[in-house]
């Protein structure tokens, strides 16, 4: 996985995992790790992710921020 800023394209995180671990493992984490990495006063405002993070927790952690 590869966040970035879509502005300006750069690169705030990245998550490469083993070929064998399924998509939707740890995603609230690293969505986590990309906002921690933003500078402070910024929020994700938006996020575009598949079908495997499709997630309970991820949508509940959106609503917060």
């Amino acid at each position: 996985m590869v966040g970035h800023i879509a502005q300006t394209g750069q690169i705030v995180a990245t998550d490469f995992k083993a070929g064998n671990v399924l998509p939707n493992t740890d995603n609230l984490s690293f969505i986590k790790i990309c906002q921690n990495a933003l500078p402070k006063g910024t929020n994700i405002k938006k996020l575009r992710i598949d079908a495997a993070g499709y997630q309970a927790s991820i949508i509940d952690y959106r609503i917060l921020l």
